[in-house]
């Protein structure tokens, strides 16, 4: 198995981290509250299933989670915020997932009322 790499991309004045494996149709993958993508989607095989189920898998850090920048403004943490950093980055994928953990799901939720096709 190849190592994973990570990058990074710029949302504004946030730089988050992220990976990108494998190709097919994309998925992205978002971890929830005080996670990281490591946790949710790396080390528990996540990204390597799918990938080998022939998906193309791309996982993030959020703002203040993981390698990505931390924050120390509460306003810059607004779910709103988060979707967008999703959207600028991964406008290409055809669709979205998302941990069971809390934090998660209200991201999803204006996202899904914006565009359902995309969840």
């Amino acid at each position: 198995m190849s190592e994973i790499v990570a990058r990074t991309f710029k949302a504004g004045p946030v730089e988050l981290a992220y990976i990108d494996e494998g190709d097919g149709e994309p998925i992205v993958l978002v971890h929830g509250f005080a996670s990281n993508k490591e946790v949710n989607w790396v080390h528990p095989g996540w990204v390597t299933t799918l990938r080998r189920a022939g998906r193309r898998t791309i996982a993030l850090d959020n703002r203040g989670h993981g390698a990505s920048t931390k924050l120390y403004d509460p306003a810059l943490y607004h779910t709103e915020l988060m979707a967008d950093d999703i959207r600028r980055r991964f406008s290409a994928a055809s669709a979205f997932t998302s941990s069971k953990r809390a934090g998660c799901r209200d991201r999803s939720l204006p996202r899904s009322r914006r565009r359902p096709s995309r969840m």
